[in-house]
């Protein structure tokens, strides 16, 4: 999963300033004008550099964190351990919380919106789970089954854009 933010092409921001003119005119006894302000205008960063700058930001490693605690969960369930996966799907939410400040951006075709969905999929698993009953932790299971199909939507949103770059 960590190449998902790596293989995003990166890409300089250029900076667009529009440089005001100072006027040097003369007014009355020989004083100068006050120079007109310097005016200073920003494109808005690339695709690529606000993928770049959300996997910099610890996009990427959320994301990796959260595929850690699936294992997680997953192990636990197959172990037959109630208390193992009642306390691997609470870890899931939590990072799930974490990750939801810090989204991919929008540009991604698609990934945004797979991956909010994925995160609050998780969420709900986590406060299923905290019911401490087998029906909450039956609930929790589909929680996360349908977060699950969301975070390989996400990645394969990911993965078409960074085949688009080129």
């Amino acid at each position: 999963m960590s190449r998902a933010g790596a293989g995003v092409a990166a890409v300089a921001v250029a900076a667009v300033l529009a440089a005001g003119c100072s006027s040097s005119a003369h007014h009355g006894h020989g004083s100068l004008a006050a120079p007109t302000p310097v005016s200073t205008h920003t494109s808005a960063p690339s695709c690529d550099d606000q993928a770049i700058a959300w996997r910099d930001n610890g996009g990427v490693a959320q994301l990796t964190a959260i595929g850690t605690d699936l294992e997680k969960v997953s192990r636990a369930g197959f172990a037959h351990s109630l208390g193992r996966l009642q306390g691997a799907i609470t870890r899931l939410a939590a990072d799930s919380r974490g990750a939801l400040a810090n989204l991919p951006p929008a540009c991604i075709p698609g990934m945004r919106a797979e991956y909010s969905t994925a995160l609050h999929d998780f969420i709900a698993a986590g406060d299923s789970a905290d019911q401490g009953t087998l029906s909450g932790i039956e609930t929790s299971t589909q929680q996360i089954t349908a977060g699950g199909a969301a975070i390989r939507r996400a990645t394969r949103d990911l993965t078409n854009y960074e085949a688009t770059q080129g």
